[in-house]
Parts: structure tokens; sequence; C-alpha cells
């Protein structure tokens, strides 16, 4: 007799309201349209969806972004339609329960959850607390909450995060966090909305094997999952999910079954959707040829369709000065206030906040895109925040070589974190002037947005909230952007239009670096690496330069993939590594154009050339009346400082 099914979709419908027009709604709203609510430009609905999932079942939720695919999570919570407003027609049961008449808390002692935003799992300010949170929830006896945490933390690789303050974890080491959390009341159902997207190859490596030892033979797993291919290489093909549901980009499921049965005209539709695939999924779909790189066949063809040309890099415009980087020390903790006469007098010892990163000296040039590369909790985040100007360093120099204010603007890596206005339309024109609506509605077209352009910033997909932080910062013409993992939460087109913009950007002399663990994207896309760790620069040095150097990847905890690995054996320098690259992607795009990967190059000149009000371009007045403030802290036009350990001063001003 077979057992009824642990989770049950059928004839399932979540259609939602229109968009909130109000910049910051209530939490109800905020938090409740994610993927779902844009998954289709036009029309706010997914569906209709038919599938069972069975007791020790584990299932990959495909698709691209903004399909739905956090949304089908989210209604398996009860979040939808209880915490989140949304008509949901059909069944949705969930271990015999009907999720229209059953909320979220009824079903938290069951499962486990992992959210697509690791901050947004955080209920307390402690790890150790918040890892212990579920179980006091439940009413587990307050003798076994102390062993229980200990072993989800180990599970996890925690243990020694415990008494840390969440507020002072990097993104990868709140995802871990967040697991330890998932996984302390052994839940019946865990349910990972891309749990290792902020992962250095480590921690990829910890949470994959966490998530198969925490798992018992009637678990059933949901998984969202764009590094299919890291964990591939990892750990083999046999610890993926064996069971592969793909989303369309209208929200109806087009493909469910084991991918070992995967023929070349469905991984060429894989492909062509934009979905991240295995390595030799991925090569399958592109040349219709089985076995991957172990085929020498398939070697021959990507050998034959991936050589370089002759032609290099293209020129760039004439660019700015260089940033320099002297002898910098920076810290994610507040600098301490002087010390006051009474704790002299009563020989207090303020020794200080500890530097994450020092004796840091580079030169940021103009015209290229820098990679920032490291372990989780190295301080990639960190540094790129003091050479925003948002963090004050503890000691060294950042300013132009000329002496001239260099203008910054950073992307969160969080994009909700420097949103400030109610619409798309009126982020992308926050802090522009009147005249400039000719570049709001290029931006709009450009990153795939011009259909959601009334909606809130909060109410979009994981990877269109990231296309708005980026397309909102690139309408203010800065000198130089800061990028904290900008592929986060992104299908493969939309990374490579990120990617894109980023490089094209550069083009015209600007300059830009991004922090990343994507290594395909540093190799295809980056100028040059910079490789931080231990405390210190451990390198400087150009992608190819990296990926073939094994003490250093080694000793900077990095995994090359085995595509970048490939090619640049077959290579004898960054340029011919990223023409290869490149060319590999190409062959897997559609033929017909993705909006989201028409280069930005082709209409610099009219989005970003809008009247002279580019920062370098106005008084000082100016530039003050047009800056942007994200999350409560203005720093998308503030200048670089030069800064000593005692004093900041504007570099080329006046104190």
């Amino acid at each position: 007799m077979t057992s009824a099914p642990v989770i049950r979709y059928e004839s399932v419908t979540i259609r939602f309201p229109e968009p909130p027009h109000t910049g910051h709604p209530p939490e109800r709203a905020v938090q409740g349209h994610g993927e779902g609510s844009s998954a289709s430009s036009k029309q706010r609905a997914i569906g209709p969806l038919n599938f069972t999932i069975s007791a020790g079942e584990k299932v990959l939720l495909l698709g691209p972004s903004g399909c739905g695919k956090s949304t089908i999570l989210r209604a398996m919570t009860g979040a939808i339609p209880h915490a989140i407003h949304a008509e949901v027609s059909g069944t949705i049961e969930v271990l015999g329960r009907d999720m229209a008449l059953t909320t979220p808390s009824a079903c938290a002692a069951n499962m486990g959850l992992v959210q697509q935003d690791p901050w947004a799992s955080v209920c307390l300010p402690v790890v150790e607390d918040d890892v212990a949170f579920p179980l006091e929830n439940a009413a587990v006896p307050p003798a076994q909450i102390s062993s229980r945490v200990a072993a989800a933390a180990e599970k996890a690789n925690v243990t020694d995060l415990l008494t840390r303050k969440a507020a002072t974890l990097s993104g990868g080491q709140l995802q871990r966090s967040a697991l330890a959390t998932a996984v302390v009341l052994d839940p019946d159902i865990l349910i990972l909305d891309e749990p290792t997207s902020m992962l250095d190859s480590a921690g990829i490596a910890t949470v994959t094997a966490a998530i198969a030892q925490t798992m018992h033979a009637d678990t059933c797993a949901i998984i969202v999952e764009h590094r299919l291919d890291e964990i591939a290489e990892a750990f083999g093909p046999s610890l993926l999910p064996t069971r592969w549901i793909v989303c369309g980009e209208d929200g109806t499921i087009v493909w469910d079954g084991n991918p070992a049965t995967i023929d070349a005209s469905t991984a060429r539709h894989l492909v062509e959707s934009g979905c991240w695939l295995p390595l030799d999924t991925e090569l399958l779909g592109v040349f219709g040829v089985e076995g991957g790189l172990d085929n020498a066949e398939v070697c021959s063809l990507l050998a034959t369709a991936t050589q370089p040309d002759s032609a290099r890099s293209p020129a760039t415009m004439p660019g700015l000065s260089p940033v320099l980087v002297r002898d910098l020390a920076v810290t994610p903790q507040p600098l301490p206030r002087r010390r006051s006469r009474s704790s002299r007098k009563q020989g207090r010892n303020d020794a200080g906040p500890t530097p994450v990163l020092e004796h840091l000296n580079f030169d940021l040039n103009p015209g290229k895109l820098t990679a920032l590369v490291g372990e989780n909790g190295c301080g990639k985040t960190t540094l790129l925040r003091t050479l925003a100007g948002v963090h004050q360093p503890l000691s060294g120099t950042v300013g132009a070589a000329d002496n001239q204010p260099t203008w910054a603007g950073l992307i969160f890596q969080n994009p909700e974190h420097q949103f400030m206005a109610n619409t798309v339309r009126a982020e992308l024109a926050y802090g522009l002037p009147p005249e400039a609506t000719s570049v709001v509605d290029e931006l709009l077209e450009l990153f795939a947005l011009a259909e959601h352009c009334e909606q809130s910033p909060f109410s979009l997909s994981g990877g269109q909230k990231r296309r708005l932080s980026l397309a909102a910062v690139i309408a203010h013409d800065y000198d130089l952007i800061l990028a904290d993992e900008p592929t986060f939460g992104l299908d493969k087109h939309g990374a490579m239009s990120v990617l894109r913009s980023l490089r094209d950007y550069c083009a015209r002399g600007k300059t830009a670096v991004m922090a990343s663990h994507d290594m395909r994207a540093v190799a295809t896309y980056a100028d040059r690496v910079l490789v931080v760790g231990q405390g210190r620069l451990l390198a400087d040095v150009t992608p190819w330069e990296l990926f073939t150097d094994a003490s250093l990847c080694k000793a900077a905890g990095l995994r090359v993939p085995t595509i970048v690995d490939w090619c640049a054996q077959r290579t004898t320098d960054s340029v011919e590594l990223s023409a290869r690259l490149r060319a590999l992607d190409a062959l897997g795009m559609k033929r017909s154009a993705d909006p989201r990967l028409e280069p930005l190059v082709g209409v610099a000149s009219g989005v970003m050339g809008w009247g002279g009000m580019s920062p370098n371009a106005t008084s000082s007045q100016d530039a003050n009346s047009h800056s942007r403030a994200h999350g409560g802290v203005a720093l998308a036009e503030l200048s670089l400082r030069e800064t000593t350990s005692d004093r900041m001063t504007p570099s080329g001003g006046t104190q």
C-alpha cells in the first residue's frame, strides 16, 4: 500500500494583488511577494501547479529568476496566504494538513526553513540564542536544549560562531547559522532556498555535507539552488537531488523527473532558460553530446567552439586618476571615541577594534574590473565599505592619485538595504534631476524592469532586486562602483547581464570592484583579482595567474571550477581565458535576444551622459543635493577619504 505524499499540490494557482505603491509597506506586504509576485511580466500569478513529494524524496526546484520558486516554497510553509496576502486556488497539503487552514506556527515543529535572504531568518542578537529559539518555541525540556544546539552547530560548522552577535557575521556565516537553526528540531521536511548562495567553497562543502548528515531516511527536502556545478564537483552528482522540478517563466512546471534521464533537447531548454546546471548537463545542452569533459568528442567540440580569436580586449575610454590604497587597516567594528580623562585615571585598557585586514597596498585603475576574493568572513565586505567611505579605517589612506575627490557608489550584498523609494521607477530616479527621465526609461528597459516600474522595490524577486540595485547606482555615473556579491540570487542570464554591465561601465573609463565567490564569473569577466585572507592581501594578480597557481588558491581557500581549469590549461593569459569562457556562455544563449543581455556600452552616452550632472562635473552644492542614502547611510556620493588613524579629511578638499 502506497503511503500518502508528504506534500501535495493539486491545481494550485497563486495570484497576488496589485503591487503596493508605498515605499515601506507593512512587514506582511514587504516580505510577501518575492519571486512569485512577478513570476510573469504580464500577470502576477503562477500556476497551475500539480505535483506530489513523498517521504525521503530530495527535490531540486529549478527555473529562471522570477518564475515563482520562492513563492512555491512560501506556500508550502503556510506563509502564503496566512502571513503574505495572495489568492490561492486549488489544494496544498503538507503532512496531511490543508495549508489553507494551517498557519506556519502549526507546522514549525515539523519543518525547517533556510530562506533566500539569510538576514530574514535572524530573530535574536546572539547566534547561540537564535539556534535555540525553535527548541524553546517547541517546549523542548531545558535540560536538552544546550546539547541539541551544540549538535546542530557542529553539523553546520558554526560552533565557533555561537557566541558571536549575528550583526557581526558575514552573509556566508549567516547562511550556515540559518542551517543550524533549521535542522535543530530534526524536522520531517527541510526547505532550503539557495542555502549556499553566499558561501565560499569550504562553506558549500560544509553545508552540503550537513544537509546530507541531518536528513534521516524519511526526511524530504525541497531545495532551490544555483551552485549545482560546485556541489557536483565537490561531492559528485550523487549528492544532488534525484528529482528535478523545472518551472518555466510563466510559473508552470515544464519538466519533472530524474536528472539522469535528461536528454539533449531538455538540457538545451534548461541552458537557454538561464538555469545554473552541473557542467556535464550544461555541455550536453550546448553540444548535444553526453559525457562532459570525460568524452573526447565533447572536448574537441569545446576546444573548437571556444577558440580565442586574435582580437584583444577593446580599448577603454580615457579614464580617471587611479585610486591609491596605502597601508590600509580595516575593521567592521565602530572606532572608539577618544579615551576620557576618567578612563585614563582609572587605568582602563581600551585596546580598540581589531583589524580584519591590514597592511593593504594596491591601486584601483580606471577601465579595469577588479574582483575581490577570499573565504567567508575574511573582510571583503568590510574592505568595500571602507573604500566607499561608509566605514572609517583604523589607519592608512585611500584617495585618488591626483588628489581630486573620487565619487563611489556601493551596491550592498542585500539589495533591500539600499532601497529608498516607493516604486522601481522612483528608485532609479532617486537623486537625479527632473530632466533625467530618459535615463530612467533606458535603464528600465536595459535591466528588464520596465514592466515592473510601478511596483514597490520590495515586491520584486531576488534577481530583480539585484538588477535594480545595480541600475540605481549606474544611473549616477560614479567614478567607482563597489559591488558586494553582485550576482547573488540571479539566474545565469541575470548574472551575465550584471557582469557585462560592470565591464561596460569600466570600458567608459570608470573603475569597478566586485566581491564574489563565483570563480567562473571572476575568470570570465574580471581584469584582475585581489586575493585576501589571513588578515592581509595575499596576491594582486590576473585571473589566469590565480587559477594556474594551485598553492595560492589553496592558501586563499578557493576551489577552481573544472571548466575554468580546463580553459586555463589551454590559454596563455587572462584575455584568452576570458574569451573562451565567454564563448561558451554565448553558445548557451537563446537565439532570440534576452533584454537583460544587451550591452550597456551601446547606450552609455544616452544613459550616463544626461547633461553633465556627474558628480565630477557639479558643484559641491549640486552634488550634495543629489546624494543617495541607502539603508540610513549616505554613501553613494561620498568622496573617498584620505585618512589617518586620527582624522579624516576629504581628498583634494578642505578639512
